[in-house]
């Protein structure tokens, strides 16, 4: 709303309503036929515009006063001299320019600024300019209610905020308002426009720069040729390509990856030359394709506005792949084992394998395969590469051929890896019909059988013995070799290096052996460079074995086997030193009942029970004989040591005490009658041992009578506790070890 007072007293207020001229509040049509039909001017008038105007002073036209014309430039100059003319409500600003339908700030803008010296509410601030990259755009105005309205319409380059894009933005009860409106400034591309704000009859404006379309390929070539030899490129190569655009305004090159182009995505990449509208850039090839593949290059570029052109593929191809392809592979001489070249290989073995590649870039073979296959999991680094060809070993492993009719030829896989950023690995290759024999077979040689002289396990002397071992899956060039592994010579083994399954030795040292190897067989099955050995010991027993008899642990044996007791065992022992016998020895005892010494076919120590009755005869005896043969039939007859044996005290016997009598009886001898202990039930005090055969009163003695010959007496001197016994009673006696 507009509002002017002059000093011809005319008080006019304007306001343009559909055609409509308000003067002090009341409607005045002018042109009342043709003002509806007048075009809308939509954009700020210009000086020299007309407005239409009436004058109150001039009432030729009407008593209300004469329509006349006046310029905006006169009418803004009255205005402001002489008049007091004052916006009623606050103006529209633009405080915001997106692309398209996007209403973020940051979509499509490149540079916008606000009008310096205004004050931000919540970040925003009236817009001065903008760049944008995309001619459809989104104004954003922010406004006040007015005085005759409650929302208010601005418009913007003519055209009104429509009411459904507008909403509140005021708390409080505050009428203010945001809205926006789309433009298409297509028609401004490459160059600049003005995007103007009306309300309340106030002007806005904002200068818009509309960027034009990004840069595009009009040419491309490639400028390099491939590296390491090669007739293509392959993961990692550098690849220089020459760009031509059609301006000079390039600041970032993109290209697209995969395995439809040439190269991986490099996004917005500033890495490159430009000469003009001319751009030379070096990029790295990726790709994972194994086979030779023809595959173009795609590019995008932008200006320095930000600006993306058309993407771009170009008709110049190159042929990639991933890795080195090995082209063929020849087998080199098999390993040498005891100056014998192999034939066959084994798991363990390793061969010599040119390759030759389709690159000279090689750093890294890899073997791959499974139990089919020659080649196991190996990955031989360093690889020297020259003129396409390399030659490594392979390790032959995981393989499972095994038999005796010259193996399997077995094929092998490789590949190869180049050196680079990526270090792709080239297609798997298959030798094919390039195999090598593979078998893991070993002689087999049956566990030795051994044949002594008649009724011996042994040799003694320069007896002789025949040992038994039978070998298979030799191959057919086999090589053996007999020996005597024994830290001293004990045999002596006749054509060491020829087979005979029955081989026939001697013994020419050695005393006594059944426990250390000295035969020994190696066969070599030179075909595939493998062995066995099989051992045996063949027993020497040239030594005699030394007796030594242990009764009874060296301890007196005590009897029994009257008064109610038991006879009495014990173990008699005979060792010989460690050597085995060919049967159970024997022993002559004269007293004692001696039974069978055990036997067994490893045994050095054979035992015996010796029984020992209270009828034997006490005291120390010597065996009368010995007998033992070792197991070459050597047999001794003599004891060592432990010739004697000693038998000795008798074990504890009860003997029934008649009341009031003072003597029983027992049948058995005793050796030592400082070992002889007595007990009596009828008086525990009674235990003191007295003099053999006496007869007089000694409170609680006792002692033994008639000890020459059985019965014996044993007696109790303590008259006066024996004859006041009124009840049988019991008297103990043993004699201790």
């Amino acid at each position: 709303m507009l509002t002017t007072s002059n000093t011809t007293e005319n008080n006019i207020l304007l306001q343009e309503i559909s055609g409509q001229l308000n003067v002090d509040d009341n409607p005045v049509l002018l042109a009342n036929s043709t003002m509806p039909n007048l075009s809308e001017l939509a954009e700020a008038p210009a000086d020299l515009d007309l407005l239409i105007i009436q004058d109150s002073s001039d009432t030729t036209g009407s008593s209300s006063g004469t329509s006349k014309k006046i310029t905006v430039s006169n009418f803004l100059t009255n205005v402001g001299s002489g008049s007091s003319l004052s916006a009623s409500g606050a103006g529209a600003f633009i405080t915001k320019i997106t692309c398209g339908s996007n209403s973020d700030v940051d979509n499509g803008i490149t540079l916008s600024t606000q009008k310096s010296g205004e004050v931000s509410v919540n970040n925003f601030a009236p817009l001065a300019s903008a760049t944008v990259d995309n001619s459809s755009v989104r104004v954003h105005v922010q406004w006040e209610g007015n005085s005759s309205e409650w929302t208010g319409t601005p418009y913007v380059n003519g055209s009104a905020i429509p009411t459904n894009n507008t909403s509140a933005i005021g708390g409080q009860y505050a009428r203010r308002f945001e809205g926006y409106i789309d433009l298409d400034l297509s028609a401004y591309v490459d160059s600049s426009t003005t995007v103007s704000c009306v309300y309340q009859n106030i002007t806005h404006s904002t200068t818009v720069s509309v960027a034009g379309s990004g840069p595009e390929v009009s040419s491309f070539q490639v400028t390099s040729s491939p590296q390491h030899g090669q007739d293509h490129y392959k993961d990692g190569d550098d690849v220089t390509v020459e760009i031509t655009f059609n301006t000079s305004d390039v600041s970032s090159i993109s290209f697209e990856g995969g395995t439809s182009y040439a190269t991986s995505s490099i996004p917005d990449s500033t890495n490159f030359s430009l000469s003009g509208s001319v751009a030379t850039m070096t990029v790295p090839v990726d790709t994972t394709l194994d086979t030779k593949t023809s595959v173009p290059f795609k590019i995008t570029a932008k200006n320095a506005l930000g600006t993306t052109g058309t993407a771009y593929t170009s008709t110049a191809t190159i042929d990639v792949i991933s890795g080195p392809v090995i082209v063929s592979a020849s087998v080199g001489s098999y390993p040498t084992t005891n100056s014998i070249q192999q034939t066959e290989l084994k798991n363990g073995d390793a061969v010599p394998v040119t390759f030759t590649f389709d690159t000279n870039n090689v750093d890294t073979i890899v073997f791959s395969g499974a139990s089919s296959d020659a080649s196991g999991n190996q990955t031989v680094s360093s690889v020297s590469v020259s003129n396409k060809s390399a030659t490594v070993n392979m390790d032959i492993s995981g393989t499972t051929v095994s038999n005796n009719s010259g193996g399997s030829d077995l094929p092998f896989n490789a590949s190869a890896r180049h050196v680079s950023t990526h270090g792709q690995i080239g297609p798997t290759f298959n030798s094919g019909t390039t195999k090598v024999t593979v078998n893991n077979q070993t002689p087999t040689i049956s566990a030795a059988t051994i044949t002594y002289p008649t009724n011996q396990s042994a040799l003694k002397g320069s007896e002789q013995a025949t040992v038994n071992m039978v070998v298979t899956n030799q191959g057919s060039n086999p090589t053996y070799t007999y020996s005597d592994p024994s830290t001293t010579t004990e045999l002596t083994i006749p054509s060491s290096s020829t087979y005979s399954a029955d081989k026939q030795v001697a013994r020419q040292g050695g005393g006594y052996n059944v426990s250390s190897a000295n035969f020994q067989l190696l066969v070599n099955r030179n075909e595939n460079g493998t062995n066995s050995t099989q051992t045996a010991i063949v027993n020497i027993a040239d030594t005699a074995p030394t007796l030594t008899v242990s009764s009874n642990g060296g301890t007196r044996m005590r009897s029994g086997g009257n008064d109610g007791t038991s006879q009495q065992n014990y173990d008699i022992v005979i060792s010989t030193g460690g050597q085995r016998l060919l049967q159970a020895p024997t022993l002559g005892a004269p007293q004692g009942s001696l039974g069978t010494f055990s036997h067994s076919v490893n045994a050095t120590t054979f035992t015996a029970s010796m029984g020992v009755h209270d009828n034997d005869s006490k005291g120390t005896h010597t065996y009368s004989s010995i007998n033992a043969v070792n197991l070459a039939g050597k047999t001794v007859t003599t004891i060592g040591s432990g010739s004697q044996y000693t038998f000795g005290g008798f074990v504890s016997r009860t003997k029934t005490l008649t009341a009031q009598t003072n003597e029983v009886e027992i049948n058995v001898l005793h050796v030592t009658y400082t070992k002889v202990t007595l007990s009596w039930s009828g008086n525990s005090s009674v235990n003191s041992r007295q003099a053999i055969d006496t007869t007089t009163q000694t409170t609680n003695g006792w002692c033994l009578a008639s000890t020459s010959s059985t019965p014996v007496t044993a007696r109790i001197l303590d008259f006066s506790k024996t004859s006041a016994s009124s009840v049988d009673t019991t008297i103990t006696i043993e004699e201790t070890v």
